[in-house]
């Protein structure tokens, strides 16, 4: 299912990153305004948990939900594991 993900607290450059990428691969962000910025993903469903990279610094959305991983740091996460299909039944 695809995902719109969003960072909107500003900053000149925005990756996205995290576990539906095993946390190596930062995926570039589009900038769409003054703070914004946006990017389209496909996951799978699950609990995923993810995070900003924001000109170079880790950073987390305080206006998206968020739980503390095994080494206690806070990241973001969303949960696809109810997400209904957007493709209509035959």
């Amino acid at each position: 299912m695809n995902i719109v993900f969003t960072w909107n607290l500003g900053g000149n450059e925005a990756f996205l990153i995290g576990s539906f990428t095993k946390w190596s691969e930062r995926l570039p962000m589009n900038k769409i305004g003054g703070n914004e910025f946006t990017l389209l993903k496909t996951l799978e469903r699950g609990v995923h948990q993810y995070k900003f990279i924001v000109d170079g610094n880790w950073r987390f959305a305080s206006d998206q939900p968020t739980m503390r991983d095994g080494q206690g740091n806070i990241n973001n996460f969303i949960d696809t594991t109810h997400y209904a299909s957007s493709s209509a039944p035959s």
